[in-house]
């Protein structure tokens, strides 16, 4: 999965844009978390004085946190649009397919002898699919390269015991453009 991220890192000194994206992203309100990532423009087209439309491609490494549930680290390439409006307003939606490692908090293993011991980092791993709908605005028309959001996600969890898990993620954060 890593793949998804290391082209962009790769393309680095072309004069393409390139944003760099770092996030507070949490899981039912619950599961606070952290993501970083990149993502590189597919393709735009911009009318005159009009919106901007934007396909963007890349990925984005993360984190959550809960004492009693569980922790997950994730890595999810995926493909967003973006459509920014002449006064700077973004709206969009993104698709992301990735890996997902659940780490279990207090577990415990029972040898053959009959001794407890306790199971460090023990897990499981999942697929996690994200499709997410986002609000933000750009502050590149102000000759400040950056763009702040608000991302609404669902993630997608599976396997998961005899099905799949579903859980409501948000993520606040900004956008860094280069070039």
């Amino acid at each position: 999965m890593l793949w998804a991220l290391a082209i962009p890192i790769a393309s680095i000194g072309q004069k393409q844009a390139m944003y760099i994206k770092v996030a507070y992203e949490g899981g039912m309100f619950t599961h606070p978390g952290l993501s970083a990532g990149i993502e590189r423009p597919l393709g735009s087209k911009k009318n005159a004085e009009g919106p901007w439309n934007e396909f963007r491609w890349g990925g984005k490494l993360g984190f959550y946190f809960h004492r009693r549930y569980q922790t997950g680290v994730f890595v999810l390439p995926g493909i967003s649009w973006v459509k920014t409006t002449s006064s700077g307003f973004q709206y969009g939606a993104g698709f992301h397919v990735g890996y997902l490692r659940a780490f279990i908090p207090n577990t415990y293993q029972v040898s053959d002898d009959g001794s407890i011991s306790r199971k460090h980092f023990f897990g499981t791993n999942h697929l996690a699919v994200v499709p997410s709908f986002s609000l933000g605005k750009s502050l590149v028309k102000k000759s400040i390269p950056i763009e702040y959001f608000f991302n609404s996600q669902v993630m997608i969890q599976k396997p998961y015991f005899e099905g799949s898990n579903i859980y409501y993620v948000f993520s606040v954060g900004i956008n860094y453009k280069l070039n």
